[in-house]
């Protein structure tokens, strides 16, 4: 990376396998964030304050009843708002779609018309085939008029 910022990854799966080989500390906080039990936690925090600050300040927030339903509620306002996103971007793309459809048909009729045109077929079968004034025609085969 650069030299103010090292990242280390740690796979917490692997954690049972690894030996402690004296970092003690990190294999506790490593435990603590695998989700160790609640019986286990004294013994992780033995020698470590900092761990022991956040034990107890989860075991605070996880019995106040008001603090919980707060993070349950900010929890379903991100689903409902990740919802809503989902299906802003589905409605977006099914107007594409539409959107997209139409101007091909719009095309088409138009390379129709013009075609017709250029066959020679009276300006009046035309109009009544393609739905297209006969203004539209005569635009359309003087110039390309949009």
């Amino acid at each position: 990376m650069t030299d103010q910022l090292e990242i280390h990854v740690i796979e917490l799966p692997k954690l049972e396998k690894c030996e402690s080989n004296g970092n003690r500390p990190l294999l506790n906080w490593l435990a603590f964030l695998n989700g160790a039990p609640q019986s286990e936690w004294e013994h992780l925090a033995a020698a470590d304050s900092e761990l022991r600050k956040v034990m107890i300040t989860l075991e605070t927030m996880s019995n106040d009843l008001q603090l919980w339903a707060l993070a349950e509620a900010r929890k379903k306002a991100m689903h409902d708002e990740a919802s809503l996103l989902d299906s802003a971007h589905t409605e977006g793309k099914i107007e594409g779609k539409i959107e997209g459809k139409i101007e091909g048909v719009e095309e088409a009729r138009r390379n129709i018309a013009t075609g017709m045109l250029r066959e020679g077929l009276a300006v009046q079968l035309i109009v009544k085939l393609t739905g297209y004034s006969a203004e539209e025609l005569v635009c359309m085969q003087q110039t390309d008029c949009n």
